[in-house]
């Protein structure tokens, strides 16, 4: 039997209506790939579906265990993966048609230790939106340290390792594992990888087919969001703690985008549900002291982005209001209007 170039790990919870789609999804027509299905206890059909696949598809892996977590699937699955590379994909989301031959041909031209591609949402309200920026490939010259604190963010890769493309010796040999936490999962992950990785290349010509769902736990209601995503950052800190200087404009990055989109659940009503409690919720995260100091932090940069400046110097100064005014109903505002406009129009 050929050895796969890829393995592609999925874990698959209550996900009957989507996993069908999603295995489909994921062909190549340039290269064998094993696809590794790990059934986190599933209470549906999931598992008699995928059952049922794997008996008319040779590429199918099919594991059950009792329900876990999704790292802890995506840990058995790499257990199991024998192929060169591995690729993460989440049993609600998918491929387009070409994704995987890109990904190939990405690897025979440059074997890289890490790729990362292209992500489109495809919102539940029937809109999309694109991360990333271009469409072109690119091997990137930067160390471990300088992918993690100049290029992740700048290019918009974020930490999810479902846009990922990995080695798994590397993976093997520095005995790389999902731990538990209710966030950051793919954090820790994917920041204990690129400290292993040398070679980094950026494709935005494939694309991670994401499904927004209703009900996901990222828009689930949670009185300490903030807390249990920096559980995950202050973990990598003691574990590289010999390293952390180095890494120090990532983890503030990091916090910091933790920061704004914890304020922006507030905002938006997730955390928090009346003006007023939205009020008094802004204004508890920025009188927290972990908040205050990445601010400082930040501001002592003097390259520092002009929003970032604007967003450090209100939660310094304790101007709620116009946080909320300057990030999220002024474009409320400016929504309307332009609705008003086009009505008129």
């Amino acid at each position: 039997m050929i050895k796969p170039l890829i393995s592609v790990i999925i874990p698959v919870y209550q996900a009957s209506d989507t996993i069908k789609r999603c295995v489909e999804s994921i062909v190549s027509t340039s290269s064998v790939i094993e696809i590794i299905c790990v059934d986190d206890g599933s209470r549906d059909d999931s598992l008699t579906k995928l059952q049922s696949m794997a008996a008319d598809d040779d590429r199918l892996v099919v594991i059950h265990q009792e329900n876990a977590g999704a790292g802890a699937a995506r840990n058995n699955g790499l257990k199991h993966a024998s192929g060169e590379y591995v690729m993460f994909c989440d049993a609600d989301d998918a491929y387009q048609s070409d994704t995987i031959d890109i990904i190939v041909g990405d690897i025979k031209k440059y074997t890289p230790d890490y790729i990362v591609f292209h992500r489109k949402t495809l919102l539940a309200s029937g809109g999309s939106m694109l991360w990333g920026d271009g469409n072109s490939t690119t091997l990137l010259n930067v160390t471990p340290y300088e992918y993690l604190n100049d290029v992740m963010q700048s290019r918009g890769h974020g930490m999810g390792v479902v846009t990922k493309v990995l080695k798994k010796s590397i993976i093997d040999s520095n005995n790389i594992q999902f731990k538990h936490f209710t966030f950051g999962e793919d954090l820790w992950f994917n920041v204990n990888y690129i400290l292993c990785a040398n070679s980094f290349v950026e494709e935005y010509g494939a694309y991670y087919l994401q499904y927004q769902q209703e009900g996901s736990i990222c828009m689930k209601s949670y009185p300490n969001y903030l807390d249990l995503n920096i559980e995950c950052i202050e973990a990598l800190k003691k574990e590289h703690s010999a390293i952390v200087s180095s890494i120090q404009p990532f983890i503030c990055n990091h916090y910091y985008n933790t920061v704004t989109w914890s304020l922006s659940r507030v905002l938006q009503g997730v955390d928090a549900t009346t003006f007023s409690e939205k009020l008094k919720k802004i204004q508890q995260i920025m009188i927290r002291d972990d908040v205050r100091d990445i601010c400082h932090t930040l501001l002592s940069n003097p390259d520092i982005d002009v929003v970032k400046r604007r967003n450090c110097s209100y939660i310094l100064n304790g101007c709620s209001m116009k946080y909320a005014f300057r990030n999220h109903y002024l474009n409320q505002i400016k929504k309307s209007v332009r609705t008003i406009i086009k009505k008129i129009s």
